[in-house]
């Protein structure tokens, strides 16, 4: 029994529907549904009733729930003792870093903190933005490097974790220079995001709206990882909307073309997210070297 599928659980034992599960695991309500659906195939078991509206847990896992919160939480914490455990000793420090920052800000975070003394090796993860909370809430990472939106609550339970906004970042649109031409026809090709992940909800809520109204979308292509999403931009497959950081290199050697003079861009924030547990020497050191020298 994988941990995660446990809060799954546990998430669904403590909300009156499937949707508000979903938002107590940070994660869409269509992706929640996929992850049960693959818990019942690998156990073998239905948890839930589908033939009831709303959807819910079937009776004899509802009363399992007091050992199923139970064992998740011992599970969680065991992980978490064993990583510091392993980690005071040899100044081990694990940072889980969303995709889109791996390569930018997050390698020259990585660089900074191992000149600390306390720090004897650093880790960097990437995953995708859930994956990177759901490292530090299982003890997976000392704390994650992730983009919200301005104001947007990370964690559905705030007083569980611990974040520090670290500086402001533009989602900017980029593409070649033949790509942008096309505005000029009204086609605007697009390299899209499933509306899953976090920069397609980014692109749905802020992006969409503010198109102009003459344009016709042609979808190119879709990916959930943002460095793919940089090299089918550079690559002339469409237009992308892409962390500045991400493409500041490409923009500046002519090779992309920042065209938020012509398409909306938006603000995120680049933050440190980490959980309230006692940290190590280690983490303590990073962190607070994070929060008051970020690069």
């Amino acid at each position: 029994m994988r941990l995660d599928w446990l809060e799954d659980i546990v998430a669904l034992l403590e909300a009156d529907t499937l949707t508000e599960a979903a938002q107590r695991r940070n994660i869409s309500q269509p992706a929640f549904s996929r992850r049960l659906r693959a818990a019942e195939e690998a156990l073998g078991v239905s948890l839930l009733d589908r033939s009831v509206k709303p959807v819910r847990l079937r009776p004899g896992i509802l009363a399992l729930g007091p050992r199923l919160s139970a064992a998740a939480g011992d599970i969680r914490q065991l992980r978490v003792d064993l990583r510091l455990a392993a980690a005071e000793g040899a100044g081990r420090l694990v940072i889980a870093a969303q995709h889109s920052l791996a390569t930018t800000r997050a390698a020259g975070i990585v660089e900074q903190l191992g000149g600390l003394g306390e720090v004897q090796s650093v880790r960097l993860r990437s995953a995708n933005r859930d994956d990177c909370i759901d490292m530090i809430m299982s003890g997976g990472a000392d704390f994650a490097l992730v983009h919200r939106s301005p104001a947007e609550q990370l964690w559905p339970r705030p007083s569980e974790v611990e974040i520090a906004g670290l500086a402001a970042e533009r989602l900017i649109p980029v593409a070649t220079k033949t790509e942008a031409a096309r505005l000029a026809g009204g086609c605007l090709r697009l390299v899209a995001f499933p509306g899953d992940v976090f920069l397609g909800q980014v692109f749905a809520v802020r992006i969409a709206p503010r198109l102009p109204a003459h344009l016709v979308l042609e979808q190119r292509a879709e990916t959930a990882l943002a460095p793919a999403a940089h090299s089918l931009a550079r690559e002339g497959s469409g237009v992308a909307w892409l962390p500045e950081s991400m493409c500041r290199a490409d923009v500046a050697s002519g090779h992309l073309t920042d065209m938020s003079g012509d398409l909306p861009s938006t603000v995120l924030d680049l933050c440190a997210v980490r959980t309230l547990r006692p940290p190590s020497p280690a983490s303590a050191a990073a962190w607070s070297r994070l929060v008051t020298e970020t690069p």
